[in-house]
């Protein structure tokens, strides 16, 4: 039995620096979430060509050394009520 393909109402945030690596499966489990958000901290690897690959959008973050740390930044408003933060490592 194939799963349905219908989009899930919510917006997930998921923070990263160089997770090339944990990216992709990450991605791939996201599929079915309405709109995905990776907030890059300035990778120096394939993270953000990857993200872009399977549609997410991509927000720089340049953390100052105070406040905001990246898990309470909230790019741009998400278009859904609901938002989910996400570990790129599974």
């Amino acid at each position: 039995m194939t799963a349905p393909s219908r989009k899930v109402p919510v917006s997930v945030l998921i923070p990263a620096k160089n997770e090339e690596q944990n990216l992709p499966a990450c991605l791939e489990s996201l599929q079915r979430a309405d709109e995905i958000f990776v907030v890059d901290s300035q990778s120096s690897d394939r993270s953000i060509e990857i993200a872009e690959r399977y549609g997410a959008k991509v927000e720089q973050f340049h953390f100052n050394g105070t406040w905001p740390k990246k898990k309470k930044l909230e790019p741009r408003k998400p278009a859904l009520p609901q938002s989910l933060g996400v570990d790129c490592r599974l």
